[in-house]
């Protein structure tokens, strides 16, 4: 979740924002799963990743980047568990 300022005059107050859906669905998902399955599926989207961009590299498709940024934005939803898990 990332923050940001709105202004409203000389007031602003700040509202949350998620970047991008693919990531909060992938968190709100894995919350019910424990941390080694958490972690396995962080593994797996960093392999899907690395996949896509050698494909990308070879074949210059734009779906394979479309498929990188996916895995990408759903490990972050990953990590974002598990920081939620370590501060509580």
């Amino acid at each position: 979740m990332e923050f940001y300022l709105l202004n409203s005059g000389t007031m602003g107050f700040l509202k949350q924002r998620d970047l991008d859906p693919t990531r909060s669905k992938a968190a709100k998902r894995l919350r019910r799963l424990p941390d080694d399955e958490i972690l396995n599926w962080a593994d797996n989207c960093g392999t899907t990743v690395a996949a896509n961009l050698y494909d990308y590299r070879n074949l210059r498709a734009p779906e394979s980047l479309k498929l990188a940024r996916e895995a990408a934005q759903a490990m972050m939803g990953a990590l974002d568990v598990l920081e939620e898990r370590i501060t509580g």
